[in-house]
């Protein structure tokens, strides 16, 4: 990498709390809690679980539950790009994922405000 080239890592601060957003969902074992992950399914619109989960979780904490405000903050909220690592999912990708796996985003919801509260986000 040259001088002025930056990497994912740049974007945000290290105490930005999207990181723990970050760390939070890496933490998850997504196929003990009911996500399904196919590394054969392939397409335009497949993106892993993980990222959506993420800018779900990240959404949700931000009071964006849209799915099509959310399609746009992947667009112009940094600290989501970096938290998603720059996919730009459209809305009926989103909300395609949040109804397949409604269950199991909620478990995952609840388990994240126990985190952040943990943690003193909330």
């Amino acid at each position: 990498m040259g001088e002025n080239t930056l990497n994912r890592y740049d974007y945000v601060g290290k105490e930005d709390p999207v990181r723990a957003y970050d760390a939070f969902v890496e933490s998850l074992d997504l196929q003990e809690m009911g996500f399904e992950i196919n590394a054969y399914k392939a397409g335009a619109h497949e993106y892993h679980p993980r990222a959506l989960l993420k800018l779900i979780v990240y959404g949700y904490s931000y009071g964006e539950m849209s799915s099509r405000r959310l399609e746009r903050a992947c667009y112009h909220n940094l600290s989501l790009m970096w938290l998603v690592s720059g996919i730009k999912p459209d809305y009926r990708t989103i909300s395609r994922f949040r109804k397949e796996n409604k269950k199991a985003i909620k478990q995952v919801l609840n388990q994240n405000v126990k985190f952040c509260i943990e943690i003193g986000l909330i």
